[in-house]
């Protein structure tokens, strides 16, 4: 089974769509939760104590198809149904020669921010 057919059975639907929103994806399939960071790891400096987590970033694993990498975080959003999400980094993950998904780090939009 392919990565892109196990985003498709068990992920959430998701578009990448430019701010000025002059350009919008098609729905794609792609994991999207929470990072729980229970062990003094760190994301902007900002410390909390074991076992409590800054629920406002989020990893994504999608499709090759669709490069995050290549996508400037900010003019680019990425929206599932019911949130938004600025990409703040984001990798190819290779098998041999060829990207067999995206991974990144994701910051959820709060409402006064859209």
């Amino acid at each position: 089974m392919t990565w892109k057919k196990i985003f498709e059975l068990f992920g959430r639907r998701i578009r990448i769509k430019k701010n000025d929103e002059s350009w919008q994806s098609e729905n794609f399939y792609a994991f999207v939760s929470p990072l729980r960071y229970k062990n003094k790891m760190y994301l902007e400096d900002k410390r909390v104590p074991i076992g409590i987590g800054d629920m406002s970033y989020y990893l994504y694993l999608g499709p090759a198809e669709h490069d995050l990498t290549v996508l400037n975080e900010d003019e680019y959003m990425l929206f599932t149904d019911s949130e938004s999400f600025f990409i703040t980094r984001a990798e190819r993950i290779y098998v041999s020669d060829s990207v067999s998904y995206i991974w990144a780090v994701l910051k959820r939009v709060k409402e006064e921010e859209q």
